[in-house]
């Protein structure tokens, strides 16, 4: 083997020709030692032009399978793995700049922008994962959480659903919704032939009335479709369960439009004209009232307020008596001492011109025999009214029964 001395030093020179041994260093007085050539090629300086038939220094290590320990100011050999590979120790962070993140198969670079700059009309886009899980796990503060997706990929939010408008709603009791199978719920009672696009949303709460959840028909993938009032849900699973609540809501034509008189028709639910009262119990209690000559009240006052028209039922049992008189004395107050007469606009006598006259007003039978009849009063602004009636003769007529029936429209 080669061998040749610098200084004091015997140095081995490997397998390399006896040649290459004479020309690889040439010792100086100072004892240090040049390296110019290997193989007879000269080495090239650092940031020096090579040729093709440059050579390079080899540089070896050692492996260890455990590795040795140094103390301060030991020489140490360069450690390698199994393999060859350099170990290298790593005992701070590192810090990457500048690094260009790049599709595998187009070599295309992705963006990465600061936060509000602009960005290329088609960025290339980094994809971004997460986790599924059938069950959601808890954290606590400050937790690291990563993503969360549903068992199709889509990405899982808090937060209220953006519903969108709608006419109907089954929960509103325009219509019924039942559940079908898990996948499917059945109306019943549409006011109306429903399309697909009618189909607004369903929102499901669950048995005990706590978890709601809502779908959109054509949003985040799901659609809605109805056959033969079956809608049918497609792209979330299978969400219907026995026993949940659904809502559902569909988006109809207004129901108080007439499209053929181009109006919004208006139902009231209790309207005036409608407002009487059914036939009251015999104001009398059973008991005939008997005349007399002087006017007398024949029962208890009666109240109108809310009422246009009272009619009175009577029962006359003539008797003796003759020229039979009602007065009818209308009051503001309830058993109120004040009675107020009714009267009739007219002329009598002989008033001056232009002159309408008030005139008292009562009310004569003109017929002395027994009959049935009735009267209807207006009572606009009277608030109770308080029948009184009379013969001319004191006799022993008298009025057997009496009813009273009120209106608002006549």
């Amino acid at each position: 083997m080669p061998s040749g001395k610098v200084g004091d030093t015997q140095v081995f020179l490997g397998n390399l020709s006896k040649e290459a041994a004479t020309k690889i260093a040439t010792y100086s007085l100072s004892g240090g030692t040049n390296i110019t050539q290997i193989g007879g090629e000269t080495i090239v300086a650092d940031n020096g032009a090579g040729t093709t038939v440059t050579k390079m220094l080899p540089i070896g290590g050692k492996y260890n399978s455990s590795l040795p320990t140094y103390t301060n100011g030991d020489m140490a050999m360069l450690q390698l793995d199994a393999n060859g590979k350099l170990l290298v120790a790593q005992s701070a962070d590192i810090e990457i700049g500048a690094v260009e993140i790049k599709d595998g198969t187009t070599d295309a670079r992705q963006a990465i922008k600061v936060d509000n700059a602009t960005a290329s009309a088609t960025p290339s886009i980094g994809l971004v994962g997460g986790i599924y899980k059938d069950s959601l796990d808890t954290y606590d503060d400050n937790d690291a959480v990563p993503f969360h997706f549903d068992e199709r990929g889509r990405l899982q939010t808090t937060g209220g659903v953006s519903i969108p408008p709608y006419t109907h709603s089954s929960a509103r009791q325009d219509f019924t919704a039942t559940y079908t199978s898990n996948v499917t719920i059945t109306l019943a009672g549409e006011p109306a032939t429903v399309t697909n696009e009618q189909i607004s949303s369903i929102t499901i709460t669950d048995t005990a009335g706590t978890t709601t959840q809502t779908f959109v028909n054509g949003v985040g993938g799901v659609a809605m479709s109805i056959s033969s009032h079956v809608i049918t849900i497609t792209g979330a699973g299978t969400p219907f369960t026995s026993g949940d609540t659904y809502d559902v809501r569909l988006n109809l034509f207004n129901k108080a439009y007439d499209t053929s008189l181009d109006i919004l028709k208006i139902i009231e639910q209790s309207p005036l004209w409608s407002r009487y009262t059914s036939v009251s119990a015999d104001l009398l209690s059973g008991t005939p009232y008997e005349l007399t000559a002087s006017f007398a009240d024949v029962c208890a006052e009666v109240e109108t307020i809310g009422y246009n028209y009272v009619t009175w039922w009577f029962t006359i049992d003539i008797g003796s008596s003759t020229d039979v008189q009602l007065r009818f004395l209308h009051k503001h107050t309830s058993a109120g001492s004040e009675e107020y007469r009714e009267i009739y606009l007219g002329v009598s006598g002989n008033p001056a011109p232009n002159i309408t006259t008030i005139n008292l007003n009562d009310y004569e039978i003109a017929s002395d025999a027994d009959q049935l009849f009735k009267i209807t009063l207006p009572v606009t602004g009277s608030r109770y009214i308080q029948l009184q009636a009379k013969d001319a003769t004191n006799g022993d007529g008298q009025i057997d029964a009496l009813y009273v029936t009120k209106d608002w429209g006549a």
